[in-house]
């Protein structure tokens, strides 16, 4: 579905309030977006760097009948398992998980209740908006994002006003 963000149709963008919950996938999804976006660089390079350790330390791995390409690819399946598990953890590991999130976005920038706190994000804090399939990711630093579902919207027409208000707000996606 593509996003009527014209300002001649919406010409005054109001404010919009969403209610969701993160699902298990969401944020597994947005993690490993997130690792990519900002460190994928530095997970390659330690991946490299283990995989050229393990063929000059292990005895048998240089000699062996199979292939260096099987090795590395053996590597990577084995790295991503574990990046997926480690996702899957932090999901677990977060005590707000089931809570309810409410994130109000007005042209001051978005205001959110989680678990009895309340905060304002101004839209001038917001670096970069990711938009995927199935959400969207507000980035606030390298490390820190929100996570927004495109489910939450209740109709299409409060998700192009998010959308104006937050493009006509912050940074465009790098």
């Amino acid at each position: 579905m593509a996003l009527d963000l014209d300002p001649a149709r919406n010409p005054q963008p109001t404010a919009v309030t969403i209610k969701f919950h993160i699902r298990a996938s969401e944020f597994v999804a947005a993690y490993l977006l997130h690792l990519w976006r900002h460190i994928g660089r530095q997970v390659l390079g330690w991946f490299v760097f283990l995989v050229i350790l393990v063929f000059l330390l292990v005895p048998g791995v240089r000699f062996t009948p199979l292939p260096i390409a099987a090795w590395v690819l053996a590597g990577v399946v084995v790295s991503a398992l574990a990046i997926v598990a480690k996702a899957y953890l932090a999901y677990h590991a977060d005590p707000s998980r089931g809570a309810e999130r409410t994130v109000t976005a007005s042209p001051a920038g978005l205001d959110i209740s989680w678990m009895g706190v309340v905060g304002t994000i101004p839209w001038g804090r917001i670096g970069a908006i990711w938009a995927t399939k199935n959400a969207y990711l507000l980035f606030l630093s390298r490390t820190d994002y929100l996570l927004i579902p495109r489910r939450a919207f209740p109709t299409p027409e409060a998700e192009q006003t998010f959308c104006a208000l937050a493009t006509g707000n912050t940074a465009p996606a790098e």
